[in-house]
């Protein structure tokens, strides 16, 4: 079997796709590196092409424009004004959007957010950095007024709430109803114990 010494990592492999990227009419067939230098390359290349995009569009340090937040993780591109899904649909940005901007020379119309932030403006049409409270603002009245919960002894719940499973259904407490269950079983048991003891 013909063997290949990938001019990256320096390790000989048997020349086959297996081990080498297929290059077609090349020498051989297969490309000059190994598939793992050749995966560790185009990742490397990707994450380069990432980062220089979000420093463009962020005017030198990536960060969200909405909410500040710099964690490169978390960073992602936004179209301006929408129009996100039609672009994935109409191009090949959605393989690599650094690529095709990088590519067709960072065009306008784009900035940085985190995705929480495009993600809100993309659901919502705003985000709640910017306009705290407009969801629920705009909700009618009816639901302003059944979004206060009580517990079965009218203690409100403010949203925090735990589930008690009886026999027969779940019913929502509120944290202090549920203590006060808590205690209650355990004399009960405490006490069924002593019984039976």
């Amino acid at each position: 079997m013909d063997r290949k010494t990938c001019t990256i990592c320096g390790k000989t492999k048997p020349n086959t796709s297996e081990h080498f990227v297929s290059r077609g009419k090349r020498r051989g067939g297969t490309s000059s590196h190994c598939r793992g230098c050749h995966a560790r390359q185009n990742r490397e290349r990707r994450r380069r092409q990432r980062l220089e995009a979000l420093q463009h569009y962020s005017g030198g340090k990536p960060e969200c424009a909405c909410c500040g937040e710099n964690a490169l993780e978390f960073l992602g591109f936004d179209h301006v004004g929408g129009g996100g899904g039609k672009h994935r649909r109409d191009s090949n940005a959605a393989v690599n959007m650094a690529t095709w901007l990088k590519n067709g020379g960072y065009p306008s119309g784009f900035q940085v957010l985190c995705h929480n932030c495009n993600l809100a403006i993309g659901i919502y049409g705003y985000c709640p950095h910017r306009e705290a409270g407009r969801w629920f603002d705009d909700l009618p009245e009816s639901v302003h007024a059944s979004s206060q919960l009580y517990c079965g002894k009218g203690h409100p719940m403010f949203g925090e709430y735990l589930w008690i499973t009886g026999k027969t259904r779940k019913r929502r407490v509120c944290r202090e109803c549920k203590n006060e269950a808590t205690r209650s079983n355990r004399k009960k048991r405490k006490s069924a114990s002593l019984l039976r003891g």
